[in-house]
Parts: C-alpha cells; sequence; structure tokens
C-alpha cells in the first residue's frame, strides 16, 4: 500500500501518568505524528474529540469497568476516529468486546516504539485508502448516473431502413422524455440524415474528433445542428479528406464524450463490420440490429451474429428490430425469430406511402402521420429503450391513448 505523507494526528488518554507520558515521547520520534492532547482522567476523554485526531490511543485503565461502552461512546461522536486499546495483562477482559464494538486493535504495555508507530501508520493508511475507495466509488456511481445512454443502429445489410428508424427513434426518446438527446451520423462518407432531417451545416464530426477529450458545450453547440424537434445531430464529414482524418478512437472517444452532455446518443453508422464498427457497438447500452422481412436481409443478419461468436464482448449484445413488418410477401416473425435467434425488440410497418413521402420531404413521420402504425411502433420501441424514470407520461403496451397526447404536443424548441 503506497504510504501518504499526511500528518496523523493522535490524543490519548491513560490514567497512568507516568505511561502516558512515555507513550507521547515514543510518539514524538516520527515527525508525521502530531499528539494533539492527553488526558489523565475519564471526565476529560470525550473533550479529547473537540480536536477530531486520526487515532485515539484509549488505555483501558480510564474506565477499567467498562472499556466497551467507552469506545462506543467515542465512535459515536467521532466515526471517522481510529481507536487503539491500551492494555496490559491485568486489564477487565472486556478488551475483545471492545474491539467488536468498533476498537481497531489492541496494544499491550509496555509499548515499544517499533509496534507503536508500526501500528499506527498501518491502521491510518488503511483508512485513508479505505476513503479514497469509498469517494471514488461515490464518483463513479455518480459518473454512471449521468452517463447518457448509447444506441446504436446497426444493420450488415444496406436498404434495410436504419437512418429512417435512427431518425425517428431519436425524436420519439425526445417527445417522451424531453431530455437531451443526440443524433449522429456515423456512416461517414454517404450519410444522410441531414438530407432525411432536412437539415445543412459546414460543420461535422470532423471537427470534435481533435477534441474528442474536452468535449464541451461551446463546440458541441458550434459543431451539432438543433433540428426543430429539439435533437442535437451530428452530421458526417463534408469530404473525403475528412474522412480518412477521422480515426477509430476518435469515434468512440466523441461517443464517450458525448455521455456527459446528452441523456440518449442514437448513432447511425455504416454497414461495414470492421475494427471502426465494432468498437463503437462496443461503446452501445442498446444495439438495435435492423433487418427485413426478406430471405437475403435475414441471411445477412444471421451471418454477422455467428461472426460475433469471435467478439465475446459482443455476443449477446445485438436487440433485433424488424423494419417493414408485417408486409405482403413476408417471411413470418416466428420463423425470423427462428432464423435469427433473436426474439424481436420491436417490428416496424411499411405503412403504405406515408414513410417515402415522409423520407422525400425531409420530414419526420411525427410530423408527417401521427396517427400511422409506423409512429406508434416507434413510440413503443422509445418507451422499450428509455429509463422509467425519465418517461414523462407512462405509455402502456398496446394503450393508443398516448397517441393523442403525442399529437397534441408541440415540438420543443
Amino acid at each position: 500500500m503506497p504510504q501518504s505523507s499526511a500528518t496523523i494526528s493522535v490524543v490519548i488518554a491513560d490514567a497512568d501518568r507516568e505511561e502516558l507520558a512515555r507513550t507521547r515521547a515514543l510518539l514524538q520520534q516520527d515527525h508525521r505524528i502530531q499528539v494533539e492532547a492527553t488526558a489523565a482522567e475519564r471526565s476529560e476523554v470525550l473533550l479529547l474529540l473537540d480536536r477530531e485526531p486520526d487515532i485515539f490511543l484509549l488505555a483501558a485503565n480510564i474506565d477499567p469497568r467498562d472499556t466497551t461502552t467507552m469506545v462506543k461512546q467515542l465512535l459515536e461522536l467521532a466515526p471517522s476516529t481510529q481507536v487503539l486499546l491500551l492494555a496490559d495483562d491485568t486489564d477487565a477482559p472486556d478488551m475483545r468486546r471492545a474491539v467488536l464494538a468498533g476498537a481497531r486493535g489492541i496494544l499491550r504495555k509496555p509499548l515499544t516504539a517499533e509496534e507503536l508507530l508500526g501500528t499506527i501508520h498501518d491502521v491510518f493508511e488503511t483508512e485513508v485508502a479505505r476513503r479514497e475507495r469509498i469517494a471514488e466509488l461515490a464518483r463513479q456511481r455518480k459518473a454512471k448516473a449521468t452517463r447518457g445512454r448509447v444506441i446504436v443502429v446497426f444493420s450488415p445489410k444496406g436498404g434495410v431502413g436504419c437512418t429512417v428508424l435512427a431518425c425517428n427513434l431519436a425524436i420519439a426518446l425526445r417527445r417522451l422524455t424531453n431530455k437531451r438527446v443526440a443524433l449522429i451520423d456515423y456512416s461517414l462518407q454517404f450519410g444522410t440524415i441531414g438530407t432525411q432531417l432536412n437539415i445543412q451545416s459546414a460543420h461535422s464530426v470532423a471537427e470534435l474528433a481533435p477534441h474528442e477529450e474536452d468535449l464541451d458545450n461551446t463546440i458541441l453547440d458550434d459543431v451539432m445542428v438543433q433540428h426543430t424537434s429539439g435533437v442535437k445531430v451530428l452530421l458526417p464529414p463534408i469530404s473525403p479528406d475528412q474522412v480518412e482524418m477521422i480515426t477509430t478512437e476518435s469515434l468512440t472517444g466523441i461517443l464517450e464524450g458525448l455521455r456527459s452532455h446528452f441523456d440518449y446518443i442514437v448513432v447511425d453508422t455504416w454497414h461495414s463490420v470492421e475494427d471502426a464498427t465494432l468498437a463503437i457497438m462496443e461503446s452501445a447500452d442498446n444495439l438495435l440490429l435492423v433487418t427485413t422481412p426478406e430471405v437475403p436481409a435475414l441471411s445477412t443478419a444471421r451471418r454477422f451474429l455467428d461472426m460475433l461468436k469471435r467478439y465475446p464482448q459482443l455476443l449477446y449484445k445485438p436487440q433485433l428490430v424488424v423494419n417493414r413488418y408485417p408486409s405482403k410477401g413476408a417471411v413470418a416473425l416466428t420463423e425470423i425469430e427462428k432464423s435469427i435467434g433473436l426474439q424481436a425488440l420491436a417490428t416496424i410497418p411499411s405503412d403504405g406511402s406515408v414513410i417515402t413521402l415522409a423520407i422525400n420531404e425531409g420530414i419526420p413521420l411525427f410530423e408527417k402521420s401521427a396517427t400511422s402504425v409506423a409512429v406508434r411502433n416507434l413510440g413503443k420501441l422509445a418507451e422499450t429503450l428509455a429509463l422509467p424514470a425519465d418517461i414523462q407520461s407512462p405509455i402502456a403496451a398496446g394503450n393508443s391513448n398516448w397517441l393523442g397526447a403525442l399529437r397534441r404536443r408541440s415540438f420543443p424548441q
């Protein structure tokens, strides 16, 4: 255990004044130990706690009839103080009970400098390490509680509707929770989120790459575009040269940085399975595997899952979303689940021409047709992925009343 250089404050209570003076002299041999005060009477003992010492050396002769009660009183009044008992062979036999009550140990008289000083240092360093560990765990719990959730939308096959799903899922999460939602276009070369949401910007993910470790609100406000829904959008690089400058470490580092600024981060990525996409998947809290109900798409999804057997950290992450289901001639859902080996988390229907019109006009489904089945199912998917505490109005599965509230709720600016 690494030792600190902090001063160790000590108080001594011993009814034997000669032993008291001897103990103090031993302690003064160590430059790190500061004797704050001493007491030779029981009535003085509790007053020593005003000093808030690190170590309290308590001789059993101060209260030979009930040392255990004395220890309990000391720890009730000063729970951060470490009590060490000083005893000799004639002291009362309740020393073991005193240790069970919270004393850190017993030192037998006559004391030696090596034993006394060594024990004090050991107890002090152990307590410092314990407090640091408690503080670190508290920081980790706080950080975990405030970390945004990363939802990656992926398919190994193009054309299955990942981008449409990512855009509308982000908006559904924003509407459902009113939390901070980011939409990230990691389809670096051919991303179309900007087109689908009818937004554009001269800024892109390439500008965040150099700042992955120190993202702040100023940088994010400059680079990200706010959609009318309230979702903040990070667009892909504008030129191929910028794409080449972005590393796998940058992509995952940006996601980790965004966790501190957003409650939900929805990521649309490209379809190739390579180091970068695998790293992005590993960063995900939810990995949505999107397929459509046709044999080629299902076969590709199955091969992807087989590939993940080489990556144990990813093997159990995918959650199945079947897009364009039901549709004419589609493989039955039971057959899809059997073929893929996953139960569908959600199904999103084609819903006629509504989705096509929304895409062509650059309008989210929630604006184009709030009454569509696709919107209802996207809302249910958002409810499944959102933390229960974040949901503004609980949506019961199969309850259509939420659609009315959703239609009446305007997009927050």
